[in-house]
């Protein structure tokens, strides 16, 4: 089930059958071409680590470049702050008060709002309900996500480099 249905690349086009999928057995391409989104981001850690959302909600990474489900929207709620949702699952990052990184539909838990700070051409995401305690977004070495109970600013894992990502119908 966690397997891509389509590629990512900089410009990924989609088949009528993923389209079909993914938007249901209505859609027909005479409905005209998908817009191109340039708000859709990859997540990629320092150690190479893509950021991935299911729609079961786990969260994992992935050195796979081409896994549709690293594909993530960051909307901005306010200045610096916004909520992250992995496309193709529907569903934002939540974080909770133990540091666990999962995801959920309800985008108004105060768990989805993170802090995005950027240094060094890196961005940092730190969970904003928990920000006096240090909580960040991060990926381990081997790819499953550490706690934010163990993340600190500057660490390798939590620092992450967003790719642009262009979805097109073709």
């Amino acid at each position: 089930a966690r397997d891509s249905m389509a590629t990512v690349s900089n410009i990924t086009v989609f088949s009528e059958d993923f389209l079909k999928q993914y938007f249901g057995p209505d859609w027909t391409p005479s409905q005209g071409a998908l817009p191109v989104y340039t708000n859709y981001r990859q997540l990629i850690n320092v150690n190479g680590w893509c950021l991935c959302v299911y729609a079961d909600g786990t969260v994992g990474g992935t050195k796979n470049k081409q896994d549709c489900h690293t594909i993530m929207e960051l909307k901005s709620t306010s200045v610096a702050q916004l909520r992250i949702k992995g496309v193709f699952a529907g569903i934002y990052l939540c974080m909770n008060s133990r540091g666990k990184l999962f995801a959920k539909k309800d985008a108004t838990d105060r768990g989805t709002l993170f802090i995005e700070s950027v240094q060094e051409g890196f961005s940092t995401f730190l969970n904003c309900r928990f920000s006096r305690l240090g909580y960040f977004i991060g990926i381990k070495k081997n790819g499953s996500i550490k706690s934010g109970v163990m993340t600190r600013k500057g660490q390798n894992a939590v620092c992450f480099l967003p790719v642009d990502v262009e979805i097109r119908c073709g």
